[in-house]
């Protein structure tokens, strides 16, 4: 059971569904003056060119692009 099932458990939501889609880490390389992606997820340089930087252009957001609900009443008993 995930965290997201056990979180969801006695509550309207339980039963539903969380997707996940992953976006890659671009930052962004002075050098290249471009945004690349990383080398690595332990250091954040240029997968072009090397250059290390701190500036992220994209993986740190987080965006909700559905949700479905369904109508739901407590039982009386």
């Amino acid at each position: 059971m995930s965290s997201y099932e056990i979180a969801c458990d006695d509550s309207p939501l339980k039963g539903s569904t969380l997707m996940i889609e992953e976006v890659p880490v671009l930052i962004f390389c002075s050098g290249c003056q471009a945004a690349r992606p990383v080398s690595s997820m332990h250091l954040f340089c240029c997968a072009e060119c090397g250059q290390p930087s701190s500036e992220v252009v994209q993986g740190k957001e987080i965006e909700v692009v559905a949700l479905e609900i369904e109508e739901w009443a407590p039982s009386h008993g």
